[in-house]
């Protein structure tokens, strides 16, 4: 439906679900509470469209976070997420880790205070056609053993890299668009593989 909807607190989802909005500014999920907005932490299958997922006010969190199970996620935006550097936790719009999977396709990842899309573990999503602007650190950024392919991404006006590939990470990279990035456009480190 269309509207606001404010959660009093950080929202675990533990069984399938489809959430269809009305689109990015039409439907908007909301909260200002400490972790996340909203985390998927069970197999089985996320879907979510035409919602911007947002965080605000001074509490550290993610936006939203996949923990395993499978993601289709496509026209939504995610913003404002909050990094507490101290204690190095939060500030990713997405953030999907354990065994996650699936597609995000067509969304938006903005002005989050870590990356627009952080990819961690032994996750292999299929990320296209999707733009992450603004962030403080990487458009999109890979960890540990994560792959999967980031396909015909725009990745512009970043803090850091456009798009950062770390750890073991091996992602296949093609045909994005990383301008106006302040460090790197595509930027490889450690044992970082993959094709680009």
């Amino acid at each position: 439906g269309k509207g606001v909807f404010e959660l009093e607190t950080p929202l675990e989802i533990t069984k399938s679900i489809n959430l269809v909005g009305a689109g990015i500014d039409r439907t908007r999920v909301v909260c200002k509470g400490q972790g996340f907005v909203l985390m998927f932490s069970r197999e089985g299958r996320f879907s979510a469209s035409g919602i911007s997922f947002e965080h605000y006010g001074n509490e550290w969190a993610n936006v939203v976070e996949v923990e395993t199970g499978t993601v289709q996620i496509e026209n939504c935006r995610f913003r404002g997420g909050k990094r507490d550097e101290e204690n190095k936790r939060g500030g990713a719009g997405l953030w999907l880790h354990g065994a996650a999977t699936g597609q995000v396709k067509g969304s938006h990842f903005v002005r989050n205070e870590l990356h627009g899309i952080k990819v961690t573990d032994i996750a292999d999503p299929q990320l296209e056609g999707n733009t992450c602007e603004g962030n403080q650190q990487s458009g999109i950024a890979y960890f540990g053993s994560a792959g999967g392919t980031a396909r015909n991404n725009v990745c512009q006006n970043n803090g850091y890299d456009g798009v950062g590939v770390n750890g073991q990470a091996a992602p296949t990279l093609e045909g994005n668009t990383c301008e106006g990035n302040q460090a790197s456009g595509i930027v490889y480190s450690a044992d970082a593989g993959g094709t680009a």
